[in-house]
């Protein structure tokens, strides 16, 4: 019995690491997490978008990872963004389009539906496979990835209680 006290009271407290940041939603958040919702609209994308969106860079707060490198507030991997245009792979070429991504909400959203559709189109409606992947690429079976796939769904449970008016 005092285990089962214990986890759940554990696990409401782990619950409150993602809630307690998303009821401090400054308006530049949240006019960030409602246009990833808006632009994930035609694609069946709103949810994944704003969950990523706030995993990633807590909607617009860091927009640069050195070690991926990644940018902008979905975190698109430059690497793979630059396959994905018909510029050069030059490191000049590389820092305009990271600029690019950053100076640009709907060019860095446009990257996350394409990688989201990309592993959709691989997995289907698995939506753990596609978020683990979106993280993890071919390595979603990653711990790493799988913790990743998790946190989204508790970020989207958390997103739906407070953004209630985009049910």
């Amino acid at each position: 019995m005092r285990f089962l006290v214990w986890l759940v009271v554990v696990g409401s407290m782990l619950g409150t690491l993602y809630a307690e940041p998303l009821l401090k939603v400054s308006k530049e958040q949240d006019k960030v997490l409602r246009q990833a919702h808006k632009f994930g609209e035609p694609y069946d994308l709103s949810w994944s978008l704003m969950a990523i969106v706030w995993k990633e860079s807590r909607a617009g707060k860091w927009n640069i990872n050195l070690q991926d490198p990644s940018v902008c507030p979905f975190m698109i991997n430059i690497n793979t963004a630059i396959r994905r245009t018909d510029l050069k792979d030059t490191s000049f070429n590389r820092n305009v389009l990271a600029q690019e991504l950053i100076d640009d909400f709907r060019l860095c959203s446009a990257h996350a539906v394409t990688e989201l559709t990309y592993w959709r189109a691989k997995y289907g409606n698995n939506w753990r496979a596609i978020w683990s992947s979106y993280n993890g690429g071919y390595n979603n079976s990653s711990r790493r990835a799988q913790e990743y796939a998790q946190d989204i769904v508790d970020i989207i449970k958390r997103l739906k209680v407070i953004y209630k008016d985009l049910l």
